[in-house]
C-alpha cells in the first residue's frame, strides 16, 4: 500500500504499541518531489476483555451468576451481553443470569482512547426442575425443621403451593416464591397426622407439577 503510488486513503495498523512516526513525500510525474511531512501516531494496547464468573458446581437455569473481568480498569467502559441477562452499569464486575441452557456471555471494553476487543464465553447450565420435600417436620419451635416448604437448586416460579389436611381442607396456600407452612392455619397450630402437598411450578420453559404426603410431628 505505501509503494502504490496513489494518494490513498490507506488504512494502517501496528502490531505493537507506542509512538510511531509516519514520513510521507509526494512527487509529481515529472520527478518533482515535495518536502517531507512528518507526523506521530500513538499507538495503544487493546483492553483486556476476559472475564470468568463465580457458580456452584452444579450451575441451574436462570441462577445468579457473578462476572468479573479478568483485568479491572476503571477507566474504562464494560458492556455484558446478552443485554437482557445484565443491568449494566459500565463496570468490571456485575450479576447477571444464565437464561438459557447454553448462553453466550461477552464483554466488550472500551478504553479512553477507544480501543475496543471483545471476549465470548459460552456458560452452561442444568434444567435443575426437581423438586424434593422432606416427609416429616416437626413445627415446636426450636428452630430445626420447624418449617415444611420444597428443596430445589436454581430459580423457579412457583405458581401455588397448597397443603390440604386429610379431609380436603386447604389449611395453607400460596404463591410465594419462597413457600413454607409452619403448620399453623389461620394462626392456630393444626394436629398431628398425615396431611397432603401440590406444587405447580416452572422450569425450563416448561409447567411442572408434584404432589405427595407428609407427616406433621408434635
Amino acid at each position: 500500500t505505501a509503494s502504490s503510488n496513489s494518494g490513498g486513503p490507506y488504512v494502517i495498523s501496528w502490531h505493537d504499541s507506542g509512538r510511531h512516526i509516519l514520513r510521507i513525500q509526494g512527487a509529481t510525474v515529472e520527478g518533482c518531489k515535495s518536502q517531507i511531512t512528518a507526523d506521530t501516531v500513538n499507538v495503544h494496547i487493546n483492553p483486556d476483555p476476559t472475564f470468568t464468573y463465580a457458580a456452584p458446581s452444579k450451575l441451574c437455569l436462570e441462577d445468579s451468576i457473578h462476572f468479573w473481568a479478568t483485568k479491572k480498569d476503571y477507566n474504562c467502559v464494560y458492556k455484558w451481553e446478552p443485554e437482557h441477562s445484565f443491568v449494566n452499569n459500565g463496570k468490571p464486575d456485575i450479576w447477571g443470569k444464565a437464561e438459557q441452557l447454553r448462553s453466550m456471555i461477552s464483554l466488550t471494553v472500551t478504553d479512553p482512547f477507544g480501543c475496543k476487543a471483545t471476549y465470548t464465553k459460552q456458560i452452561n447450565t442444568e434444567p435443575c426442575c426437581s423438586v424434593q420435600f422432606p416427609n416429616a417436620f416437626t413445627p415446636n419451635g426450636d428452630d430445626r425443621n420447624d418449617h415444611f416448604r420444597p428443596i430445589f437448586q436454581g430459580y423457579h416460579r412457583f405458581h401455588i403451593f397448597r397443603v390440604t389436611n386429610r379431609w380436603g381442607q386447604t389449611v395453607f396456600e400460596t404463591t410465594n416464591t419462597n413457600p413454607y407452612w409452619d403448620g399453623t392455619f389461620n394462626g392456630l397450630p393444626q394436629d398431628m397426622g398425615v396431611y397432603f402437598y401440590y406444587l405447580k411450578y416452572d422450569c425450563g420453559g416448561k409447567v411442572m407439577e408434584t404432589k405427595g404426603d407428609l407427616t406433621l410431628i408434635r
